[in-house]
């Protein structure tokens, strides 16, 4: 609908250019008539590629391509639709020359063919029955896609594309927890490289929390913030390398970060970090655990930084009360760090702790152990 002087006219007809139409209204026919309107283009999620603008409409199968270079002008004839599976469009990503749209339950990677009737067309031999549950979840990762996904299978997986095929790279572990969460289409994903790393960081709002992936390793690592005395989500949101650094959107406040490894404070909040071990067990007998020694880096960053361990004895439901020790004062590069008469246990789950300033490089744990008979 367009209205001219108060009054409501229903486009009849459009001229092949778009640039005259034909109107109707209870007041009759208007032909050529001068106009202004805004018409809006509803959508959730975009894409650049080969000089097009391509936006894909929530809870539909149609994507849209703009004029070439022309991000204004929207053809509303100049549509596609997703026709593998009749499932709705849930993303789109552009990678590699390829126009990869997510449905709710596959996904269909389209190209530029050059036809003159539609410059898209879906490539035959690319149907993945894999679809995306978390719209803002993909991201350009290791030369490949990654995305959080499922099928009528199951879900919540997270894969990566080895060409056509989805790679799982989510563990039962982490899967087990994303299940705990009361929702995860509200996942929000991005992709930075950082020291030879490549990590996709995965934060689920309404669960507060915040997952990343190092594709060099094919290790995930939970990442927080805290918010005084709370821990939750990582406040990165979005990221963007410009300036030869990578920044950061606070999702609280606003602002914008730098991230750096040299960087030792969450925006004036310390940084904690955690390692836990596996569990130390062997049929059930009694182990006595004489020393716990972390082979990590000393004599950098402040003087005396403290280092906490604890333990579990029950499977990790309850905890000890943590024995904090100091990492030695600076430029004591050779300091030892350790914790001596450790008890015993039957099942044993030790884990270190620290929000020290300091570039934590932790190498190694060394355990000094004996096995009893009973």
């Amino acid at each position: 609908s367009i209205t001219i002087n108060a009054v409501v006219y229903t486009v009849a007809s459009v001229r092949g250019d778009g640039k005259q139409i034909t109107l109707t209204a209870t007041a009759g026919v208007q032909t050529n008539v001068a106009y202004t309107a805004t018409l809006a283009l509803t959508a959730r999620t975009g894409a650049f590629l080969d000089g097009y603008f391509i936006a894909a409409r929530p809870d539909s199968k149609q994507f849209n391509i703009s004029d070439l270079y022309e991000g204004l002008v929207w053809d509303p004839l100049e549509f596609g639709v997703k026709e593998g599976y009749p499932d709705n469009i849930a993303s789109i990503l552009a990678d590699h020359e390829e126009l990869w749209i997510f449905g709710d339950e596959s996904t269909e990677v389209w190209r530029n063919t050059g036809n003159a009737d539609f410059p898209f067309e879906r490539d035959m031999s690319a149907f993945i029955h894999q679809g995306c549950v978390a719209w803002a979840s993909p991201g350009r990762l290791n030369n490949g896609v990654a995305w959080l996904g499922g099928s009528q299978s199951g879900r919540i997986t997270a894969w990566r594309a080895q060409g056509f095929m989805p790679v799982r790279i989510s563990t039962h572990a982490v899967e087990q927890a994303w299940r705990s969460y009361s929702e995860v289409s509200d996942a929000i994903g991005f992709v930075y490289k950082l020291d030879g790393h490549e990590f996709w960081q995965l934060t689920f709002p309404a669960a507060n929390a915040t997952w990343e992936y190092d594709a060099l390793t094919n290790l995930w690592h939970e990442k927080d913030s805290r918010d005084g005395a709370v821990y939750g989500r990582h406040r990165a949101r979005c990221h963007g390398f410009t300036f030869g650094k990578h920044l950061v959107g606070d999702f609280d406040s606003g602002r914008i970060y730098e991230m750096s490894p040299t960087l030792y404070d969450d925006a004036a909040s310390p940084i904690r970090r955690l390692r836990q071990a596996p569990h130390l067990s062997d049929e059930q007998l009694n182990h006595f655990f004489h020393r716990l020694q972390l082979d990590m880096e000393t004599g950098s960053g402040v003087a005396d930084p403290e280092m906490s361990l604890e333990w579990s004895d029950d499977g990790g439901h309850t905890w000890s009360t943590p024995i904090t020790i100091t990492a030695g004062a600076l430029n004591d590069y050779k300091k030892r760090v350790i914790w001596r008469r450790l008890g015993k246990s039957r099942d044993r789950v030790f884990r270190v702790s620290s929000t020290a300033a300091i570039p934590h490089t932790w190498i190694n744990a060394l355990i000094d152990v004996t096995k009893g008979t009973s």
